[in-house]
């Protein structure tokens, strides 16, 4: 946690105004030759012309084959163990050229191990750690499918297994986690770095005689993965820790796998996580899709009453709203932290309305762009991040004048406008940097630690002025990392396409305790069919906190009927469905099918197949919402008794009701219609 600043917010007004034994028993370490590298010298660090990798450290842990090395400066040169117990394992205290390096091995659960490793030097002086780079090498039994999470996102769903797989995670994206796994979604093999904020690039390769084998051929080569960790700031430390989430257990599925994955980084970094907003689950309607940039205050309220008639109780502003009219948005034009006052005269008039409505209002921000038509570009364009001489169009994260003025902006946004929480947008800044120009102040010269600190001081900061305050970032933003800065994660932009909105929520939901999944904003257009905007409804219900998009002063009647019949429900039901357990059913896609207990009531969802059984034990009411077909035809295992069957339609009007009793096997055989292909079921259990 940041410590609160005093605030300054006079510039923002003016601009306004104007150890174990591993693998069945042991784990062994080898140690390779490597060429001899010069010791490091009283002048400093080495650089870069002697910049070598150290020797390898090797050893074999579950169904894995080990090698880990760092780049170091001043160099490493041959780890030697301090101990020696008597039995060969990755575990202990190692010596290099003036360094000590501890590893420690924790058995985290069935063949589940984690890794942690402290580097520092034994004379207490700074060192550059450079690279950091573990590979692993498996067999090919039981690798069908291989992942990173930016693999399982947006259009970038790979299903099939590759030749080659690279991606890359650091502070602003994704995570840096690899995972294997079978066919029917069980977990082979789940590796990850613990700590999320430096860059990690990951590589995997299949089908390579170069990878070595069991044996010879092909068919036997391992599949190989590795994670190597670049520190390209290039910034002295007096100590490195990480850890080696290390996953074997083929007893869990593959979203098991990553939830306990979430569950160790956190631990690993101490997070706790703050408690839920009294309007964290409020229903969304968002300008943007329905308006773009061409907003202003009497659209906006309108459509605000108008939503309110559907039930929906947030309301976004997306980008628009702090640029004026004659510009479009652009990252030219964004960086500006107040209501333009030519497109909303009255916005905390507005605001005040909305409120008065039961509603709440979020405001798009891009904390880090600043564009050359922003009021507050001459005050701070000498702030801008440069890469390789050239200006990029965001703030410089590492320079306190950054910090103090975003943290003064939101001061001024949560205090004047009473406003209710931010959207964050345009997060992805370079991987690199050039240095901060001498006699700057700065917050840390590690541009990718000033990130995260930056971050973190802004969301402390909406929360002193506003406790239930909501941060939504989007994906690839919304990574683990970003759980220690937000409130919900967002999927990538999929508005259109409701089941690879759903399936990026199902990878959200992996992050676990500490933030709510929202689904994306869908939207339609006013031409689509009743059924299909029943499906997109239904689709948001199940995902998370739902969201929509559409222009609702030209929205058809029945598309408004079918919106606040879905959003009644939800109302109904928003804890159970954003904070139950969500399983899903099918590996591929793993959002066809899904299920969520909490509080003895179950909610299946049947988005893309009709599952030929599903199970459930210790409820009492069951919903089975099947946007699929007009057809409901399933075997439902687990419960016992009398249960009263309803069928309802799209907008949630009961087309009949019928009584069904469990039969010896404790399932009941469901064989119904509806009128339409996208209808729900409801289950009581009377006896």
């Amino acid at each position: 946690m940041m410590n609160k600043t005093t605030p300054r917010r006079k510039f923002i007004k003016q601009l306004a105004g104007s150890t174990m034994a591993i693998a069945a028993g042991t784990s062994l370490v080898k140690a390779e030759n490597k060429p001899e590298v010069p010791a490091a010298t009283d002048r400093g660090y080495a650089g870069a012309a002697m910049w070598q990798v150290s020797e390898d450290l090797t050893w074999d842990t579950l169904r894995g084959h080990f090698k880990m090395n760092l780049t170091l400066d001043p160099p490493a040169q041959k780890w030697e163990k301090q101990s020696d117990d008597g039995i060969a394992r990755i575990a202990g205290e190692y010596r290099s050229n003036g360094y000590l390096l501890k590893i420690d091995v924790l058995e985290k659960a069935y063949k589940t191990v984690i890794i942690n490793f402290d580097l520092s030097r034994l004379d207490g002086k700074p060192f550059k750690i450079l690279e950091n780079r573990v590979e692993c090498k498996t067999s090919y039994a039981g690798v069908y499918k291989l992942f990173t999470t930016g693999t399982m996102a947006q259009q970038n769903y790979r299903i099939d297994l590759p030749f080659v797989l690279q991606g890359q995670s650091r502070a602003q994206f994704e995570h840096p986690i690899i995972w294997m796994q079978q066919t029917d979604g069980r977990n082979t093999l789940t590796l990850g770095l613990l700590s999320q904020i430096h860059t990690c690039n990951l590589e995997a390769s299949t089908y390579n005689p170069a990878n070595g084998g069991e044996a010879p051929g092909i068919a036997n080569s391992y599949v190989r993965a590795g994670l190597n960790r670049s520190i390209t700031t290039g910034v002295p430390t007096h100590s490195y820790k990480d850890g080696i989430y290390i996953n074997a257990d083929d007893n869990v599925t593959w979203f098991e796998a990553l939830q306990d994955y979430s569950i160790t980084v956190d631990e690993f970094r101490d997070f706790e996580p703050d408690p839920i907003s009294d309007w964290a689950l409020n229903p969304m309607w968002h300008s943007w899709y329905a308006h773009a940039d061409r907003i202003d205050e009497a659209r906006i309220r309108n459509d605000a009453q108008l939503a309110a008639k559907l039930g929906v109780t947030t309301i976004e502003l997306d980008a628009g709203w702090n640029i004026p009219w004659e510009h479009a948005y652009s990252f030219d034009t964004d960086g500006d932290y107040f209501f333009d006052g030519g497109r909303f005269p009255d916005p905390v008039g507005m605001v005040k309305e909305m409120h008065n409505n039961g509603q709440r209002v979020i405001l798009h921000v891009a904390p880090l762009l600043m564009g050359k038509h922003a009021k507050a570009w001459p005050a701070m364009n000498g702030c801008m991040l440069m890469v390789d001489g050239q200006a990029q169009p965001y703030l410089d994260p590492r320079m306190r004048k950054v910090h103090d003025y975003l943290s003064d902006a939101w001061e001024y946004m949560f205090d004047t406008y009473d406003i209710d929480g931010l959207w964050y947008d345009f997060l992805e800044i370079p991987e690199k940097a050039d240095p901060v120009p001498a006699g700057i102040s700065t917050v840390s010269l590690d541009l990718h630690q000033a990130y995260t600190l930056l971050m973190q001081r802004l969301y402390r900061k909406a929360l002193e002025c506003n406790p239930n305050a909501v941060i939504i970032l989007r994906r690839g933003s919304a990574n683990l990392n970003a759980k220690t800065y937000c409130t919900h994660v967002w999927p990538m932009d999929v508005p259109q396409d409701y089941n690879m909105n759903r399936r990026d929520v199902v990878f959200l939901k992996t992050y676990g305790a500490g933030v709510l999944t929202h689904a994306c904003c869908t939207s339609w257009a006013i031409s689509e069919s009743d059924v299909n905007v029943a499906r997109q409804m239904a689709s948001i219900t199940l995902a998370g906190v739902p969201a929509f998009s559409v222009i609702l002063q030209d929205s058809p009647t029945t598309h408004n009927q079918i919106v606040k019949a879905w959003l009644e429900f939800y109302h109904r039901h928003k804890e159970d469905l954003v904070l139950g357990q969500l399983t899903p059913l099918l590996p591929t896609p793993p959002s066809a099918l899904l299920k969520v207990v909490r509080n003895k009531q179950a909610f299946f969802g049947f988005f893309e197949a009709i599952p030929g059984l599903i199970t459930v034990e210790g409820v009492r009411k069951i919903f089975i919402i099947n946007a699929y077909s007009n057809r409901t035809t399933t075997r439902l295992e687990g419960v016992s008794g009398q249960w009263k069957v309803g069928v309802f339609d799209q907008v949630w009007e009961e087309e009949y009701a019928l009584t069904l009793a469990a039969d010896e096997n404790n399932g009941l055989n469901l064989n119904l219609s509806a009128s339409t292909g996208c209808h729900a079921v409801m289950l009581t259990k009377t006896g």
